[in-house]
This record gives C-alpha cells, structure tokens and sequence, in this order.
C-alpha cells in the first residue's frame, strides 16, 4: 500500500476556460494519516505563454514540486543504479 498520494483539483471555473486560462491544485498527503505534506496552486494562459505560480529557478515543474513535498532527491533516469 502506498504511504502518500497526490490528488490534482481543476480551479478554473466556466468562464476561465473560455477565457483560455487553466488552474491547477496539487495537493499530496499521507494517506495513513490524512496529513497534508504539501500543496501548491498555480494558473496558465498556455496559449499567450503566462503562468503564475510558485516555480523554482524561474520554472514550474509537477514533478519538482512532488519531490520537494516528500523531500526525496532527484536522481538522472540514465545514471546507473546508485549513482547520485
């Protein structure tokens, strides 16, 4: 069974879509406790290229946020097995 879980909520209301703007909650808990470990919201304009949100080095990345949230380190997918 998994320890935590990462539960993603549309915030963009009827009206934004048609405006072409798109928002985004990510929420991660643990699922024994029910605690939150982390949660970030942010909106996009995709197709005028705007975002606003938290973002780390001037970028946003779901992933980034998940692993700051559980506090694991990022590990290159083409290094070999150990190697960090």
């Amino acid at each position: 069974m998994s320890t935590y879980g990462a539960t993603f909520a549309d915030l963009a209301g009827e009206r934004d879509r048609h405006l072409g703007i798109e928002g985004t909650e990510i929420t991660v808990r643990n699922l024994q406790t029910g605690e939150s470990i982390g949660t970030t919201r942010f909106f996009a304009i995709p197709d005028a290229g705007r975002f606003c949100g938290a973002s780390t080095n001037g970028e946003f990345d779901t992933d980034d946020f998940l692993i700051r949230a559980l506090g694991l380190n990022r590990v290159d997918a083409g290094a070999p097995a150990g190697a960090e």
